[in-house]
């Protein structure tokens, strides 16, 4: 539709500036157990781009996972993925302690994660989830983030070894932070980062940046990081971490699209090289 191209068109206008929209301050507080139309973004791999409906994985098949190496900063050395994923995965305090102090010795200082399809089973913004369905139940907490326990245990993994996490996101953020609310972290506890307002959808007058790299770079200044190596981030879209490789940023492409965020898969992904 009138969204074919998006992404090129953005291009053009990426040197202007893109205006991000962000929240509060990181979390440290667990996960509850609480439960095809104009403005939607699609993936485009190998110039065929997708329909929202369509499961994504196989999409990503062809593209070659880009992973932070230890010669870029040290990551995968400071991570021992099979000892410290089976311990943490264990739960409780021990769990969590295991977690923290391997992350203690990860040199990173920003985690950022992408939302849709890197910690959610579906495309949540293309799905047109509201605020009021996450709320209401009709796109449950728990049906929709697989693995939702551990990734709390993740997020409080990362505040108590004393470094920071964010949701960079092209989707809604209000949309995020309802989410994140269902899992016990509150507003004024969480950073959202997107180009888009709460609630606003893009048309064809506003397209999906190109890459996350802009936004990644605020991220970088407002946190005071300098070494641009120890921003972090997950996503399960190759481009979006191809870029941000290019950009000096450590990125990896999630394993499979949809498929959530365990702890074992997260301290995968921050070994492997």
């Amino acid at each position: 539709g009138a969204l074919e191209g998006a992404r090129a068109a953005a291009g053009a206008r990426q040197g202007a500036g893109v205006p991000l929209h962000k929240v509060g301050r990181r979390a440290t507080i667990g996960c509850s157990a609480s439960s095809g139309s104009m403005g939607e973004f699609h993936h485009d791999h190998g110039g065929r781009r997708e329909r929202p409906s369509q499961r994504p994985s196989k999409s990503h098949q062809h593209l070659q996972p880009v992973h932070v190496s230890s010669r870029d900063c040290g990551i995968a050395a400071a991570v021992s993925s099979e000892e410290a994923a089976a311990a943490a995965a264990g739960g409780g305090d021990n769990g969590l302690s295991v977690l923290t102090e391997t992350l203690s010795t990860v040199p990173v200082e920003m985690f950022a994660f992408d939302f849709d399809l890197t910690l959610t089973r579906r495309h949540i913004y293309n799905a047109g989830v509201t605020v009021e369905d996450v709320e209401s139940g009709r796109a449950p907490l728990q049906a929709e983030l697989p693995y939702c326990d551990e990734l709390a245990s993740i997020l409080q993994g990362i505040t108590a070894a004393e470094k920071k996490w964010c949701i960079v996101t092209f989707g809604q953020p209000n949309v995020v932070r309802a989410y994140l609310r269902a899992m016990g972290f509150p507003d004024d506890q969480t950073e959202v980062y997107s180009p888009l307002n709460d609630g606003e959808r893009y048309n064809e007058n506003k397209s999906p940046p190109k890459d996350k790299n802009n936004i990644l770079s605020e991220i970088a200044t407002k946190e005071g990081v300098e070494d641009k190596r120890r921003v972090f981030l997950l996503d399960d879209d190759g481009r979006n971490v191809a870029a941000a490789r290019r950009g000096g940023f450590s990125a990896s492409v999630v394993e499979r699209p949809g498929l959530g965020m365990s702890i074992q898969l997260f301290l995968r992904y921050l070994s492997q090289e």
